[in-house]
């Protein structure tokens, strides 16, 4: 069996489509260089196949041109999503089971990143409750912060993509995660994530875990990132913004 567990399949929260959720690394160390050691939960289409993502990826204005996003995900969604996709595909991931002592200690050796790709907010809440018990942390973004179980803003961070979208995320309860174009100030109370280039990568995110959401955010200053990824998907975002701009 593959070193990882079943989470949840059925449907998603966002558009009822078949999903499922994986939980990856329990086992094997990550060689992730800006997350370090950290289990991977993915969120995944169940005909994935087809090229959709909607039904896991919400909101995101990150997702595929075809279905109204600017095509600017950094995900490289034929590589650690087909190879999981695939491997759920042939029966290769167990159901996780937290009676057993084996997927306990593992669950709890390592902080946990609540979706390496897709959004946490398409599984019920109820699905990770239990796995934010186990795990010593965690991270964890949903762009779909506008309409989701209003639970998630006690264990996600709200992605956003503008400082008016932080404001409204503020204002509704959630702690924020924002990507900034260069040259953008920091907002009042944003930092700069320290796993990022312009902290000089001074921590991982399984070393600082800030991004876990909030119990209070009036009092939770929150993290920020100025845009990253291939140029080609970094052009993607500024042009799809340019265009909203100008209609």
């Amino acid at each position: 069996m593959a070193n990882g567990r079943v989470l949840y399949e059925g449907p998603s929260q966002f558009d009822g489509e078949p999903i499922v959720a994986v939980l990856t690394g329990l086992g094997r160390k990550s060689d992730n260089r800006k997350t370090a050691d950290m289990s991977q939960a993915f969120i995944l289409p169940q005909r994935m196949q087809d090229g959709r993502t909607s039904s896991v990826c919400g909101d995101c204005m990150h997702k595929p041109k075809a279905e109204g996003g600017a095509g600017s995900c950094y995900v490289n969604t034929s590589q650690s999503p087909a190879t999981v996709w695939r491997t759920w595909k042939a029966g290769g991931y167990r159901p996780l089971d937290l009676t057993d002592m084996l997927t306990l200690r593992r669950l709890r050796t390592k902080s946990m990143r609540l979706g390496s790709w897709g959004d946490p907010a398409a599984v019920p809440f109820e699905v990770w409750e239990p796995l934010m018990a186990e795990a010593p942390g965690h991270t964890a973004y949903t762009h779909g912060w506008k309409r989701c179980d209003p639970r998630f803003k006690r264990i996600a961070m709200a992605s956003c993509d503008t400082g008016a979208e932080t404001l409204q995320a503020l204002a509704k309860g959630w702690r924020p995660f924002r990507v900034r174009t260069g040259g953008e100030p920091l907002m009042p109370g944003e930092f700069d994530c320290p796993a990022s280039a312009e902290s000089g990568h001074r921590l991982t995110c399984a070393d600082c875990l800030a991004c876990w959401g909030a119990d209070d955010v009036a009092t939770r200053a929150f993290p920020g990132i100025t845009l990253h990824g291939p140029v080609n998907r970094r052009r993607a975002f500024l042009t799809h913004f340019a265009k909203k701009e100008t209609t």
